[in-house]
């Protein structure tokens, strides 16, 4: 049953609100109303929130909500690692946690695998950068920084529909084109609505936007690890 303490705190995640994110880890009454799994969710939250903002490329326009909300999501996080006791807190399992919830463009893979594999080796695309591109969609982190080590090609045209004109894609365009529908949709229809007159948006929080959230952070970690061959465990 969904209680007012959960949406309370996926809201002060969500919108980086650290002062009252603090306040209510420190109610102890209140805290143990909320599942540990809701407990989780609104940690991950802000650790992809934080992932998500400290990213660099925004335009000029947009830097003065980035610089906001990267404040405050840093402010958060200090926040999430007094009330755990660490210095550093685990990123999110995005594989095992969240790959079927966070959102995607595309329906490759899952249980058209085989057939996208025959497409694409029929074209004359590598094994190996196949299973890059598969893995990346399905955000499972050691299997793409195994494969990249390996010698993958993140710029491997992979082959989406064979059908004239062919469709093309890349493990790293794929996260690039993701990444930008994914920051452009939440800061214009969520973060600056936020800013303007401080609505939460409650249930959609819960429901689905958080998965958005998170998919953001996902795909910035998974472009840092493709682009630089190197993965950090910790935030």
């Amino acid at each position: 049953m969904e209680k007012d303490s959960d949406l309370e705190i996926l809201n002060y995640s969500y919108f980086c609100e650290a002062d009252n994110l603090r306040s209510i880890l420190n109610d102890r009454e209140k805290i143990k109303e909320i599942d540990n799994d809701i407990i989780e969710l609104a940690k991950d939250i802000s650790i992809c929130s934080v992932i998500a903002w400290n990213q660099d490329g925004w335009r000029e326009e947009t830097m003065p909500l980035v610089l906001i909300y990267r404040e405050r999501a840093n402010k958060a996080l200090e926040v999430w690692k007094n009330y755990f006791g660490v210095e550093r807190l685990k990123k999110p399992d995005y594989f095992n946690k969240y790959s079927e919830k966070i959102y995607c463009d595309d329906e490759f893979g899952g249980m058209f695998y085989q057939e996208d594999k025959e497409r694409n080796l029929r074209h004359g695309v590598r094994d190996i950068d196949l299973n890059l591109y598969f893995y990346t969609c399905c955000f499972n982190i050691e299997k793409v920084k195994g494969l990249i080590d390996k010698g993958a090609n993140i710029d491997a045209n992979i082959v989406i529909d064979d059908i004239a004109p062919i469709e093309y894609d890349s493990p790293r365009q794929r996260v690039v084109n993701e990444t930008s529908h994914l920051a452009t949709y939440l800061i214009g229809f969520v973060f600056e609505d936020y800013l303007k007159d401080g609505s939460h948006l409650d249930k959609c929080v819960k429901d689905y936007f958080a998965y958005y959230l998170i998919g953001w952070g996902a795909h910035e970690d998974l472009f840092n690890l493709l682009t630089s061959g190197e993965y950090n465990y910790y935030i």
